[in-house]
């Protein structure tokens, strides 16, 4: 066979093997990762699908700094990887991560605009603002994933949450303030399995804390607005906070 004939065998099973994926330019593959992705249409397919929700999710991301970080150590991982099964596992860890972010995106669009410190059972947390949620949220997380949040709002139709509750008097928890006025309508849903990405170190390792450690939150609303959640564990958690600020 000529060195022509050679050449355009080769440049033509060189366009089939980079034809496949779509995020990055398989004529540049480096990496094993990148390789296998380009020759393995499974993976290619897999590829392709990823990076549309990517892409969906980069620009919906309310937060383009801290998108960027998720995508940046994803990325990492990725390259870690050095067999076949490695890489499959990324691609379903990268998209119940990508998932959970796009969730977190569609479920904030309906949120006001109105802003409220974080409260936990009545004591102020020191959690940052979480990546992806409103301001005038507080959460409680349980070991069993379950994060629950209470919107404060003066209006039933605001938010996606679906009972709500209006309370008056002593409180073992106070009333949250927004923007100069006090709002003493709670409303509560759970988000089940989510991803909340604090902006911060020391707000990713309070809420590893919180959730892998807590209790499961039990809450009900009705005649003497039950409200039952571990004081000694909002304590300890503030104690680590405190800790966590100091050492830093």
């Amino acid at each position: 066979m000529s060195k022509l004939k050679l050449f355009v065998v080769f440049t033509f099973l060189l366009q089939i093997g980079t034809a496949n994926a779509v995020s990055f330019d398989c004529s540049k593959a480096k990496s094993y990762s990148e390789k296998l992705i380009c020759n393995n249409s499974e993976l290619s397919e897999l590829d392709d699908k990823l990076n549309s929700l990517y892409q969906k999710v980069k620009l919906e991301s309310t937060d383009k700094k801290a998108f960027r970080k998720i995508v940046s150590d994803l990325w990492n991982e990725r390259e870690k990887c050095k067999t076949e099964s490695c890489v499959r596992q990324w691609y379903s860890n990268a998209f119940r991560e990508y998932s959970s972010l796009n969730e977190i995106n569609e479920n904030i669009i309906n949120e006001s605009e109105n802003y409220a410190e974080w409260y936990i059972d009545g004591a102020l947390i020191i959690l940052p603002p979480l990546e992806g949620v409103s301001k005038n949220r507080f959460l409680m997380y349980g070991d069993d994933g379950t994060i629950a949040i209470f919107i404060a709002s003066k209006s039933k139709g605001n938010g996606f949450c679906d009972n709500s509750v209006q309370i008056d008097g002593p409180l073992e928890y106070p009333p949250i303030l927004i923007n100069g006025e006090y709002y003493k309508t709670y409303k509560s849903c759970f988000y089940g399995n989510g991803f909340i990405v604090p902006k911060t170190e020391i707000g990713k390792a309070v809420l590893k804390e919180l959730v892998m450690k807590m209790k499961p939150i039990k809450i009900s609303f009705g005649d003497g607005d039950e409200f039952n959640y571990p004081p000694s564990n909002v304590k300890r958690m503030l104690e680590r906070v405190e800790k966590m600020k100091q050492a830093k």
